[in-house]
């Protein structure tokens, strides 16, 4: 299932029926707010096992949420869809949470099922439940205008297609009405809808569900342009279906409504033949050589560039130039401000067309079309008009508002986040101080007895070597005995024979080199003493210091539980404050 064209946009009819109707975008309360002009999208979550029914979205999701929300965007622009909460049956404002219907959140019913699309080999068939025929003004009127963009949003052509409208009651079978004509059954009828529910308004559990990351939020402008936070691309050209939906007929004076209808699809042209010349501009700077600005081929390349953007502006100003005359025209017919608004839209889109004219690649710098100053001039002066409109003004109004709330609310989650951090600091500094209490509480019956112990057993292992280096000694002192008994008994031998004498020298040598090896082996046991000593009071310390060790983990643990105490009491006072602060506004 490939959602996204090759132009690169999603198939809207698609999208209503598997990210929409199938639940695998939804929003969370206050991701899809009101304005008090627009819906804003904020975030967007995504139904992790409602993506089982869809293989292969899931690694799509990055690229698919995005351009929801620019499908959305592109349905928000359309006035036709707006609808005063006065004006709305009292089981529509239940689902539209007790707010003025706009273009988005008309097209959000798809995901209460009371929309929904079937297509088939005779076109599309879109059912809508009763409750959306009693509680919308002209609403077959305008269900086949949504799927009129559903269809064209992605480039097809909605006269191409054939849509069907019926009406379904609460089972999916289809409502007859008198006043309606007969109109032949499509090939395969469309898919029985369940009957949405006030449950069905608490969305999954977040155990199911994943914020989409590439999501931020997104604002809908005053001139329906959309202002999304997001990388820029190389190339900027606006999009021409967007413009084509700018200024729908119904809300113009017949005249300006046909003139409009004119004007759009020639702007699409134009973006249309600008958007394919930067493609085929791109393949071609691709096969050449950055060599330096002063190659001639990339000053060829400049001068190329900059020629095609000139015949594309001059299209693009003769457009503007006669649609500023249609502006003055109505202007000085004293037209109502939501008719003056929806015809400067028109402009802000023309002229943001215009100023798109722009190609920046690297190696080639910027080259950038001139307006002229009769556009420019005109453009700003209808643009102040436009900023004046109460509607406008009201609208920038609540935005700012929305936005210091945002700001608070950003506090107040970072706030949130502190507290969160610290307390799960608090709760480790806590564990290591309740096991390092009940190692110490474990080990200190036992220690004096194992400390006695340690200290028995080294005495005894050092005694033993004492033991051994006495009776080395003793050796020691016996042969010197024996010795100096035959250096005395070989000074009184002057009578003895030769052989005698040496006999006793023979011995004393002997003996010398026995008490030699004695007082070598004294050596080292007097070393092996030293380091048994050394083992055992190692052993000893090894013991006492554990105990310690312990003890200084639960000091410095419990102040720093203390510190953490302190910290979390000054941080839920700051988020009083701030959550006083928000109720406020």
């Amino acid at each position: 299932m490939d959602l996204i064209g090759k132009n690169g946009k999603i198939d809207g009819i698609l999208a209503a029926q598997v990210l929409l109707d199938g639940g695998v975008f939804f929003f969370k309360p206050g991701e899809l707010y009101y304005d008090g002009t627009y819906h804003q999208v904020k975030g967007m979550q995504a139904n992790t096992t409602a993506m089982r029914d869809f293989p292969g979205i899931f690694d799509k999701m990055d690229t698919l949420a995005p351009e929801l929300v620019n499908l959305m965007v592109y349905i928000e622009k359309n006035t036709m869809f707006r609808v005063k909460l006065e004006d709305l049956g009292e089981e529509i404002r239940e689902f539209l949470q007790n707010e003025d219907m706009t273009g988005m959140t008309f097209l959000y019913l798809f995901k209460w099922h009371l929309l929904a699309l079937n297509r088939n080999v005779d076109g599309i068939t879109v059912s809508m439940e009763t409750r959306v025929y009693t509680g919308i003004p002209d609403a077959k009127k305008k269900v086949r205008e949504l799927v009129e963009m559903l269809v064209g949003y992605n480039g097809t052509d909605p006269k191409s297609v054939a849509i069907k409208v019926v009406e379904v009651d609460e089972h999916g079978n289809e409502v007859k009405r008198a006043e309606e004509e007969e109109t032949p059954v499509p090939a395969e009828a469309p898919a029985p809808m369940e009957a949405p529910s006030t449950a069905q308004h608490e969305e999954i559990e977040s155990s199911d569900t994943t914020q989409v990351a590439s999501i931020v939020e997104t604002a809908v402008s005053d001139s329906g342009a959309m202002d999304p936070v997001a990388e820029p691309m190389q190339t900027t050209a606006a999009s021409p279906v967007a413009v084509a939906a700018a200024t729908p007929a119904a809300a113009l004076p017949a005249e300006f409504s046909s003139y409009a209808d004119d004007v759009k699809p020639k702007l699409q042209k134009v973006a249309d033949g600008w958007t394919q010349y930067l493609e085929e501009f791109k393949k071609e700077l691709s096969t050449i050589r950055f060599t330096g600005f002063s190659d001639p081929k990339i000053k060829e390349m400049r001068d190329k560039i900059a020629d095609k953007q000139e015949d594309f502006g001059g299209d693009l100003e003769e457009i503007l130039e006669d649609l500023y005359d249609h502006i003055d025209e109505l202007d000085d017919k004293g037209v109502p401000e939501d008719v003056m608004k929806s015809v400067l839209d028109l402009e802000r889109d023309c002229y943001a067309e215009l100023t798109n004219l722009r190609v920046e690649f690297d190696n080639i710098g910027a080259v950038e079309y001139r307006i002229s100053r009769r556009c420019s001039r005109k453009h700003e002066q209808w643009e102040d008009v436009y900023r004046k409109l109460p509607s406008v003004l009201k609208a920038a109004e609540e935005e700012r508002k929305n936005q210091a709330r945002k700001e608070v609310e950003d506090e107040i989650n970072e706030i949130r986040a502190q507290i969160n951090l610290m307390v799960k600091n608090y709760n480790d500094a806590k564990a290591v101080v309740e096991y390092a209490q009940k190692q110490l509480e474990s080990s200190k019956g036992n220690f004096e007895e194992d400390r006695k112990k340690l200290v028995a057993r080294g005495e005894a292992a050092v005694g033993a070597v004492d033991q051994r280096i006495r009776e080395n000694n003793m050796r020691i002192e016996e042969m010197e005995v024996e010795n100096k008994k035959l250096e005395d008994e070989l000074k009184d031998a002057s009578g003895f024979a030769l052989g005698r004498k040496k006999t006793i020298r023979d011995t004393i040598e002997y003996n010398m080199s026995f008490i030699n090896k004695y007082r070598d082996v004294g050596q080292n046991l007097e070393a092996e003493r030293q380091q048994v000593a050394d083992e055992w009071n190692r052993k000893l310390h090894d013991l006492v210091g554990d105990t310690d060790k312990l003890k200084h983990e639960i000091t410095e643990n419990m102040g720093k539980m203390k510190q953490l105490e302190q910290s979390v009491a000054a941080e839920k006072q700051s988020l009083l404050q701030k959550e006083a602060e928000l109720s406020k506004m």
